[in-house]
């Protein structure tokens, strides 16, 4: 069974809450669609650096880089491909390893990709686990 969105999840980068983004102030996970990293541009979907609307439209910005030795993440909501204005997702440039923590209780999990396979994650006891990412792209 799944949680409404993201519900659930937190994700931390070095050591820093990154998801859900101020959390603090009552943000919830379960308003987002889809929290990840993308190290690299496709043809249909790419990354750059977060930046204010006007910014977007009227200037360039960092593309995500898989060689800088920087996580790209990103979250997403669903009124976020019209607010960016296209496919290009707003990334934050974070160091060091990814962990996203999971506590959706029993019977609960989460569907992830995980080098281009689709996966799906739970723990039978409904404890909260987590997923740690070290390194992400190695040539």
């Amino acid at each position: 069974e799944l949680n409404k969105w993201l519900e659930g999840v937190t994700v931390s980068c070095a050591g820093t809450e990154y998801f859900p983004p101020r959390s603090s102030e009552g943000n919830e996970a379960s308003r987002y669609w889809e929290v990840g990293f993308c190290n690299t541009n496709g043809k249909y979907v790419s990354g750059a650096d977060r930046t204010p609307a006007v910014a977007r439209v009227c200037s360039t910005r960092e593309p995500a880089k898989f060689n800088d030795a920087k996580m790209d993440m990103y979250r997403m909501k669903p009124i976020s491909p019209l607010k960016n204005l296209g496919l290009k997702k707003q990334t934050d440039k974070t160091e060091g390893p990814m962990t996203l923590t999971f506590s959706g209780g029993k019977g609960k999990g989460l569907f992830f990709q995980w080098d281009g396979e689709a996966r799906f994650a739970f723990s039978p006891s409904g404890e909260a686990f987590n997923i740690h990412i070290k390194k992400i792209l190695n040539i």
